[in-house]
């Protein structure tokens, strides 16, 4: 199938649209490395059945412009940042450098403003990116569909026009990065839902947690 010219999901100008994933491809490089690779097919789990397959949620959705918004202002960054395929854990090893300033249930909150300074944006451009993707459109994948995600009209809009400039991220919105304390269990990923009053997804060692004060 060619790739078809229709709006930009993100800019909405008419363009030749690319294959957009709904989760970002290089995760996939952290279950396929090792010796067992050609075994280490990540499970996929719907609500009818789980097998191991190396299919991706792609689509054609975003242009190619867009495609790079993406990339460059967030994913190619907090990518270097997760967990990775030797086992290292950058942005755990770079909180663990300073000391918390709040705990709380069995959570310890840290001030990460000196440490990453500019980097926080990228988390947040990163997050809101996943977001939005999650909540414009119902991704398809091997004949299931996921869950989209309901933002509401006004964040939803908000949270299309901050990627592309047009405005800040939304004032009454929060999004939390919760970074794993484990040396396990941080190979997974996990497409975003919505608990309670939140929405969050988890990506190797990583969950992003969104929530907007009424």
């Amino acid at each position: 199938m060619s790739a078809p010219v229709k709006p930009c999901g993100l800019c909405l100008n008419p363009a030749v649209l690319q294959k957009s994933h709904l989760l970002p491809a290089s995760g996939y490089k952290i279950v396929r490395g090792g010796p067992d690779e050609a075994i280490r097919s990540p499970i996929i789990v719907t609500p009818k059945k789980s097998f191991p397959s190396d299919k991706q949620i792609t689509d054609y959705f975003l242009c190619r412009d867009c495609e790079q918004r993406f990339s460059t202002h967030g994913e190619n960054y907090v990518m270097t940042q997760r967990v990775q395929q030797n086992g290292k854990f950058p942005l755990q090893e770079l909180i663990r450098t300073i000391s918390p300033i709040r705990n709380w249930s069995e959570r310890e909150v840290y001030n990460v403003s000196s440490l990453l300074d500019e980097k926080t944006e990228q988390y947040l451009y990163f997050g809101a990116s996943i977001f939005w993707r999650a909540a414009a459109r119902q991704w398809v994948f091997s004949g299931e569909t996921t869950v989209k995600i309901d933002l509401g009209a006004p964040y939803q809009e908000d949270l299309r026009r901050y990627p592309l400039g047009e405005t800040e991220f939304p004032s009454n919105g929060r999004l939390i990065v919760s970074v794993s304390s484990e040396t396990e269990m941080t190979d997974m990923a996990l497409t975003p839902r919505k608990i309670n009053d939140r929405h969050e997804f988890y990506f190797f060692g990583l969950l992003f947690t969104l929530v907007f004060d009424k």
